[in-house]
């Protein structure tokens, strides 16, 4: 089976993570919903509201996590990809 790059999905990964962050920040600057603020704190600890600091030590800590759970992801689905490989893509002479 083919192996996929680990480093690539993880930065894909975390740039999607980054601008998933950006639309929650632009979605709680827009309504002025701050309930949302408590649920972010475990993945993000200082969190505690809506400031340039707080926004951008976020956008490098969504893209930190999306970079870490991309790439842990990849590994763990080669693993099991190469164990499960019956080896029935192979081409037969």
């Amino acid at each position: 089976m083919k192996k996929y790059n680990a480093k690539y999905f993880g930065i894909a990964a975390g740039v999607l993570s980054m601008l998933l962050f950006l639309l929650l920040i632009i979605n709680i600057l827009v309504n002025n919903n701050n309930e949302i603020i408590p649920r972010l704190i475990p993945f993000i600890p200082f969190m505690t509201s809506v400031n340039f600091l707080t926004v951008l030590g976020g956008i490098v800590v969504s893209f930190l996590w999306g970079v870490f759970l991309g790439y842990l992801f990849i590994i763990i689905y080669n693993f099991y990809d190469s164990l499960l490989a019956d080896g029935s893509d192979k081409q037969k002479v």
